[in-house]
């Protein structure tokens, strides 16, 4: 059995007795042929994972469904999806000594050809879909110098090696 991605990601400016406000959200690993999709970010450049935050009501597998259509525009078949596992984020926010843990789960989905993918320019207000292969988009996201502005690179790059490493 494969390893499961478990990436943690801690700034370690907080105190572990502070009160922790916790977000899940679940995002796509979408192939299609040797190409992933990916979310390019018009502001920053950056390649990232399609997906968001998960509702109180929702599943993972429902979230994934929602997210994948509303930020790509692909119709996924939610049976076929497998879980590759998390990565949690826990940093400093506010003022008055609250932590952040934001937990993303990630699921791997292989594109038959029998999906629909209506291409949506206005899908992600962030940026664009595009599908292009796994070492360019690590290569992109190595190469951004502005790191400090984009708070989920490190998390979205060190998915991408872990899933670069598992296709090897």
């Amino acid at each position: 059995m494969e390893d499961k991605l478990n990436i943690i990601i801690d700034s370690n400016d907080y105190d572990d007795k502070w009160p922790k406000y916790e977000r899940s959200a679940v995002r796509g690993i979408v192939k299609k042929d040797n190409r992933y999709a990916f979310i390019k970010s018009d502001r920053y450049g950056d390649y990232k994972f399609p997906g968001g935050g998960r509702e109180e009501y929702e599943s993972d597998i429902d979230t994934l469904k929602r997210e994948i259509f509303e930020e790509t525009g692909i119709s996924i078949d939610a049976d076929k999806a497998v879980y590759f596992g998390d990565a949690t984020e826990l940093c400093h926010i506010g003022g008055n000594g609250d932590v952040y843990k934001h937990i993303s789960h990630y699921y791997m989905y292989d594109m038959t050809g029998d999906e629909e993918c209506i291409s949506l320019d206005f899908a992600d207000k962030d940026g664009n879909l595009e599908f292009v292969e796994l070492e360019t988009a690590l290569s992109n996201n190595l190469g951004i110098m502005e790191k400090e502005s984009i708070p989920w690179i490190e998390r979205e790059t060190k998915v991408m090696k872990k899933l670069q490493i598992r296709e090897e």
